[in-house]
């Protein structure tokens, strides 16, 4: 299970006490190491049945299902066929209420994995940019929150957590293909927002036009992430800013008239 790891890029740091977690994995894109970190519980099993089309499920402590929804890094619980060199996985994190887990303490809840979930070298693809946009949202959300609670208290730290947010925000789109490394807006993204102009129906008028150019990217960052993260969503917080950065920086200026 490592290697497939290794096959993404990733570094695996096998952790030595029983803590939980098996694998710690850092995982890298374009060369850099990322700020998120995704952990791996293994759980090895020689009696998984290949051919059945039941779900399987494994248990898992309460107080780790707690700990785990408390922490920011991305966490992944593998069902390993030791037989057959073959897995699945599940993401625990909010799967149970907090409440149940806190009245279950002592004891062990059983989560669901699909077999729709193989851990492949897609599947670990697919996780390393989960764990990337995840950590990309919470640090934007916490930036703009603090901006929003410092502004008029204090110019400085106001300053501060604008900047950082902003940071936050520009780092994710490079690392999504949507601005390139200058900062500009890339060339593959004004191609997609072509096209999704194209995809547009027929006759489709309308005399809001920055309503239109607005819908235009929202469709197109939405497009983009999802094809560039292996498949993965955008939070409502990421999208929101995303589009606006995008917007502004396309269609500045523009007006309906």
């Amino acid at each position: 299970m490592r290697a497939i790891w290794a096959d993404q890029g990733a570094a695996v740091e096998e952790v030595r006490r029983d803590y939980g977690e098996d694998l710690l994995v850092q995982t890298r894109l374009n060369g850099r190491m990322d700020s998120s970190r995704i952990w791996v519980q293994v759980k090895g099993s020689a009696s998984v049945r290949l051919n059945s089309s039941g779900p399987l499920s494994v248990p898992v402590s309460s107080s780790l299902l707690l700990r785990w929804e408390r922490t920011v890094d991305l966490v992944v619980v593998v069902l390993w066929d030791v037989v057959n060199r073959v897995g699945w996985y599940a993401t625990p994190q909010e799967k149970f209420s907090q409440r149940d887990l806190l009245a279950n303490l002592n004891g062990d809840m059983k989560l669901e994995i699909s077999r729709d979930k193989p851990f492949d070298l897609a599947a670990a693809e697919h996780l390393a940019w989960e764990a990337r946009i995840k950590l990309a949202n919470i640090e934007l959300q916490c930036a703009l929150q603090s901006w929003q609670d410092s502004e008029g208290l204090n110019h400085g730290d106001a300053e501060y957590f604008k900047e950082k947010a902003n940071a936050t925000l520009q780092n994710f789109l490079f690392d999504i293909g949507i601005r390139s490394s200058s900062g500009t807006i890339a060339e593959s993204f004004m191609s997609e927002l072509k096209a999704e102009a194209h995809r547009m129906p027929d006759g489709d008028v309308r005399r809001d036009v920055q309503a239109f150019a607005q819908e235009l990217t929202l469709l197109a960052v939405m497009r983009t992430i999802h094809e560039n993260s292996a498949g993965n969503g955008v939070p409502t917080t990421l999208l929101a800013c995303s589009v606006e950065s995008i917007y502004d920086g396309v269609f500045q200026g523009l007006s309906d008239d």
